[in-house]
Formats: C-alpha cells, structure tokens, sequence
C-alpha cells in the first residue's frame, strides 16, 4: 500500500495495516519508534542568491517560488510555515 501520512495514520490506527512510514512530529496516539534522522535538504540553481548559505530557515524560502511535494507529504512545511506566519510562495 502507498499512501499520504494521513492515510496511513488512518491506517494504522484501524488496524488496516501493522506499520507505516511518516515524518516526525510523531502523532500523539501512535506508538512511534524512530528509524533514520533524516535531514530535510533545499535543491537549488548553481546561481540562486541563498545557495552560499549553510543552512536556511523557512522566513527565507517564503518570497521564494518552490515546487511544494505532493499533498499528504507536505505536512512537514506546512506546519513550518504556519508557525511563523507565513504562506509558501508556489
């Protein structure tokens, strides 16, 4: 089965299947064993202004146009933009 993190939250939690795969935060009512420390990386143009930087917050992708991944995996940056107020820029 493939499905967003929703989907197999849902899943998981009726008992459709027995494990899933999804980002951190955890889901409160979901026993949650991490597997990998994943780095969430930014692509990219050789000429972009912040590809000299070592690292980025989100305030400075927000006046930026992005490719956001498809719904149920955009959690993750959906929820960063949200705490600090901003909308992403597609």
């Amino acid at each position: 089965m493939a499905g967003g993190y929703e989907g197999i939250t849902q899943w998981i939690a009726t008992g459709a299947v027995d494990l899933g795969f999804v980002i951190l935060p955890a889901y409160e009512s979901l026993d949650v064993v991490s597997l990998h420390d994943d780095q969430m990386v930014v692509l990219l143009p050789e000429h972009h202004p912040l590809r000299k930087r070592r690292s980025l917050q989100i305030e400075h992708l927000a006046d930026e146009p992005f490719i956001m991944p498809k719904s149920g995996c955009d959690m993750f940056l959906k929820k960063l933009f949200k705490e600090k107020g901003l909308k992403p820029k597609r």
